[in-house]
C-alpha cells in the first residue's frame, strides 16, 4: 500500500514538472479570456485575476543583472533629458529661442548619449539590440536640429559639471553685442510714445529709433559676412522680426535726407550734361569737309554738268579729235 502511494506521488510530480516546462505565456491568459467571454462573476474578480496573471508573467522574466541595471538607469536618465529638450524646443519655437533657452537640456542629453557609447556593454544592449535603434534616431534628430540652426555660433564655451550636472555656458562677444543692441532697440520702441500699427506714418518715432536700428542692422550684416551666412538662428529670428516690424508694421522708410541727396545728385548730373553740350555747340569750330580730285579728272572742269555744259564737252572733244584725223589723212597722202 505504501509502495503504491509512493509511485502515485512520483507520477504526479513528474506530470507537474512537464506542465511547467510546457508553460506558455499565452496559456496564463486563456482562463481569463474565457471568463471575459462568459461574463461570469463580478468585474472586480476578473480584474484581480487578470492582474495576478500578468504579475506571474512578469515574474517569469529573467531578472536584471548588475550590468543591465546600470544600463537601465542610463536609459531612464536619457529619456528624461530627451523629453526635457523636446518640451523646451516646442515651447521656444516661436519666437525662436532654441539655442539660448535649451542649451542645458541639449548638453545633458548629448553627453549622456556619448557616455552610453563609451560603455560597450550598455551600447550593445541599448543601441544595437534591435533594428529600429530608437535612441540613435532621437540623438541624430537632436543633433541635426541643433546644427541646422547654427546654435554653436552663439556660444563660446559650454561645459557640464560631471558631479553636479550643472551646465555653464558663455556667449560670444558678437552675440552679446547684438543682444545688447536688440535690447536697446526694443526699449526705444517700447518707450517712445505715439506708435500706431494702423498708421503708416510714424515719422517722429522712426526718427528717434533710426540710429539704433541702423547699428543693429549693421552689426548683423557684419556677422553674416564674417561667417559666410551661418549666423545663430536666434539672432537671425531677432533681426528678421525687427526688420518686419520696422518696415511693414511701423511704416518706417528711408529718411528724407537720403531722398534729397539723390535728387540733388540727379539734378547736378543733368545740369553738367546740358552745359557740356551747349559749350560744345557754341565754342567748337566747325570744319568743312574737303573734297579731293583725282589725277585722271584734271582736264575736266565741268564733271557731272547737264544741258549746255554737256554740249560744250562734246564740242571740245570733237575739236580735240580733229588733229588726229588730219594727221591720219596726211599720212595717207604721203604713202600714195
Amino acid at each position: 500500500m505504501y509502495i503504491g502511494l509512493i509511485i502515485l506521488a512520483a507520477f504526479v510530480s513528474v506530470s507537474s514538472a512537464d506542465r511547467v516546462r510546457e508553460f506558455r505565456p499565452a496559456d496564463a491568459l486563456e482562463p481569463i479570456e474565457r471568463l471575459r467571454e462568459q461574463r461570469v462573476g463580478d468585474d472586480s474578480l476578473l480584474n484581480s485575476l487578470l492582474s495576478s496573471s500578468l504579475n506571474d508573467l512578469i515574474g517569469l522574466r529573467e531578472p536584471f543583472t548588475n550590468t543591465t541595471d546600470s544600463c537601465k538607469a542610463i536609459l531612464v536618465h536619457y529619456a528624461d533629458q530627451a523629453s526635457n529638450f523636446t518640451k523646451c524646443l516646442l515651447s521656444h519655437a516661436r519666437p525662436f529661442r532654441l539655442c539660448e533657452k535649451c542649451i542645458e537640456h541639449y548638453t545633458r542629453a548629448t553627453n549622456l548619449y556619448n557616455d552610453l557609447l563609451s560603455d560597450s556593454k550598455c551600447s550593445s544592449v541599448l543601441l544595437l539590440a534591435d533594428r529600429m535603434q530608437v535612441m540613435s534616431s532621437t540623438y541624430k534628430s537632436f543633433v541635426s536640429l541643433w546644427e541646422g540652426a547654427d546654435c554653436g555660433k552663439c556660444f563660446d564655451n559650454v561645459e557640464e559639471n560631471a558631479t553636479t550636472g550643472v551646465v555653464t555656458f558663455s556667449f560670444t562677444a558678437e552675440t552679446m553685442e547684438f543682444q545688447l543692441k536688440h535690447k536697446n532697440m526694443s526699449a526705444c520702441v517700447n518707450d517712445t510714445s505715439g506708435w500706431d500699427l494702423l498708421d503708416q506714418d510714424n515719422a517722429t518715432q522712426c526718427t528717434e529709433c533710426r540710429d539704433i536700428y541702423r547699428q543693429l542692422n549693421r552689426q548683423f550684416e557684419n556677422m553674416r559676412s564674417k561667417s559666410h551666412g551661418h549666423v545663430c538662428m536666434d539672432l537671425v529670428d531677432m533681426m528678421n522680426y525687427t526688420r518686419l516690424m520696422w518696415s511693414t508694421k511701423f511704416g518706417c522708410r528711408r529718411p528724407a535726407a537720403d531722398t534729397k541727396l539723390v535728387i540733388m545728385m540727379t539734378v547736378l548730373v543733368c545740369f553738367f550734361t546740358a552745359v557740356l553740350y551747349l559749350g560744345s555747340r557754341f565754342n567748337a569750330k566747325i570744319r568743312m569737309p574737303q573734297i579731293f580730285k583725282g589725277k585722271r579728272m584734271v582736264g575736266v572742269t565741268h564733271y557731272g554738268a547737264t544741258g549746255q555744259s554737256r554740249a560744250g564737252l562734246t564740242d571740245s572733244s570733237s575739236r580735240a579729235a580733229t588733229p588726229l584725223s588730219e594727221t591720219f589723212s596726211s599720212s595717207n597722202n604721203i604713202s600714195t
